[in-house]
Parts: structure tokens; sequence; C-alpha cells
């Protein structure tokens, strides 16, 4: 996998995702963003469209581009934007390759499948650190894992993991060495990534050599659209801030981007979240990374 790690094009602190799905509201998007710059609050739009969306109306790529591009002239928006190919996989990105420069590589659907025996002896050879009392910076309740624990989350994730690889490499072979954006996303599926769970995913994507700028894990409770969470507000807030911290854990910071951080996301993100979160982003509020939760049409950018 040396030589596969493409140049990154680094996500702004602030960043939201909004979805144009008829190509008809990229304008009064961006108008909410302007409307915040001249509040002096710098956030970078992010337009995302999942093939599936695409599909559904019949649009293509280009026309999220274009849309977009439209919108930016016309404001004259002389700031950062990026446009998203959501929730891709290896036999539907390449449409997008030509209009994105943010890739949300969705492996849902290999979750669960077996991955090769050895591959996940040698993972486990290869991290003691994953194994005992793992303590993470902001995070006041250590972790507690066994041999046995590792195991099955490895053979769970690691097949996940290894196909965002093949996708990640496949992007960088097409685009010819420009820039991008890669997300990795395991919120499409049934269970929720406990901490301990995430922390070893994200240990395999370091493995893999995937400069993941954001996470999207699946978590806790019901993410209905136009009405609040349902779950325990509780339990989300102790995964919502491993997924924040996690990264901050000293054999992942450098493996995984150095300076930047790998953070959560998800679908539809109301009022009970945003309670439990104000005032209590962990490192957030410093400074040090990313943002607060951003709330869009089925997607949660960066934390």
């Amino acid at each position: 996998m040396d030589g596969f790690m493409a140049e990154i094009l680094k996500l702004e602190k602030f960043s939201f995702g909004v979805g144009d799905r008829f190509a008809r509201q990229a304008k009064a998007q961006l108008q909410a963003f302007v409307l915040a710059a001249e509040q002096g609050v710098e956030v970078t739009p992010v337009w995302n469209k999942s093939n599936r969306e695409h599909v559904i109306v019949g649009s293509e790529p280009a026309s999220t581009r274009a849309a977009v591009e439209a919108a930016v002239k016309e404001l004259h928006w002389p700031k950062a934007y990026h446009i998203d190919a959501d929730h891709i996989q290896l036999g539907t990105v390449d449409r997008f390759i030509p209009h994105s420069d943010f890739y949300t590589i969705d492996v849902a659907d290999w979750i669960g499948k077996p991955a090769d025996v050895r591959a996940v002896d040698a993972f486990i050879e290869a991290h003691p650190e994953l194994v005992g009392r793992i303590s993470i910076p902001q995070i006041e309740w250590p972790f507690q894992t066994t041999v046995s624990d590792v195991r099955g989350v490895v053979s769970k994730y690691l097949l996940a993991v290894q196909e965002a690889g093949k996708i990640y490499r496949h992007i960088v072979e097409t685009k010819g060495g420009r820039k991008f954006i890669t997300e990795v996303s395991m919120d499409e599926t049934d269970s929720p990534q406990t901490p301990p769970e995430l922390l070893i995913i994200l240990a395999a994507i370091a493995d893999e050599k995937i400069p993941i700028q954001t996470i999207a894990p699946k978590f806790t409770g019901r993410f209905n659209k136009g009405v609040d969470y349902v779950g325990d507000i509780a339990q989300f807030e102790k995964v919502k801030d491993a997924a924040i911290t996690s990264p901050k854990h000293p054999f992942l910071f450098a493996d995984l981007l150095g300076d930047a951080q790998a953070l959560g996301r998800n679908g539809e993100l109301l009022l009970d979240i945003y309670r439990c979160s104000e005032g209590r982003m962990p490192a957030v509020e410093r400074g040090d990374l990313g943002h607060r939760i951003t709330h869009a049409p089925g997607h949660l950018n960066r934390l």
C-alpha cells in the first residue's frame, strides 16, 4: 500500500453539510453561509448527494457542481466550498470523480463479513496497545479489552476497512494527483459502534493508510427525519465524546492525519442532541479540533 497516500485537501475547521436534492436550493443554502460570515462565523458548505439520490431523481453529479458553482458566482462567495460524493462504493464512485473533491466511502455492506483469519491475527499481533486498560485524552472512563474482544471487533470490521482502502486507492489513482477529502461511513447499519469498537476501527483505518478527516459511526438511538432523537441521551453523549477524542490516542494521532482529526457524523441530530452537546464538546471548545455538531438534511459533516 506504500505510495497510495495522496496529498490531502484539508477540510476547514467549521463545515456544514447541505443537500440540494433537485439542484434548486444551492443559492438559498449558500445565502445562509453568507449571513453567518457577516456575523463573524466562517463555516464551509459541503454539498452532498449520493448515487442513490441521483438515481431516484434522474440527475448526474455534474448537475450538483453546476448548481453550486452558479450560486457561488452569483453570490460572489470568496471562501472554500466542497462537493461530497456521498455514500459511494467501488461500483458507483467513478461517475463522481470529475465533479467531487470530498468522498464519503460507505462500507456498511461489508460489516460483519468475515475477514481472513491470518489478517485478523496479524492485526492483533501488530496492536498489543489495544488489549487491556486503555485511556483516551478527555474521556473520563477508560476502556478495558481482552484479546477475545479485539478479535471479535476486528473479525467484524476489518473486511469493511479493507474495502474502504480499495475504494480510496481507486480514487487516488483515478484522480491523478488532484487533492480530495476522505470520510469513511459506517452509519447505515443496524448496530451502533461502541467506543472500544470505534478505537479499533480507527486503528485499522490507519493501518490501511486512509487519511480520513471525518468518520461516520452508527450512533446509539434512532434518528428520525423531522422529529426529535429517540434514545438514551447519556449513552449517546459517551459515544459522541469517544468519536471526537479517540483519534487523540497517541498511536492513532500521527497515523491518521497528524494535525487534523477523524470525527463523527450522522443523519438527523435534533433538539435533545443539541442540548446534550451544548458547551460540552471535549477539546473542541478550546480550539483543539473540529466543530460542534451541525445539522443539515441527512448529513452531519463535522463535529
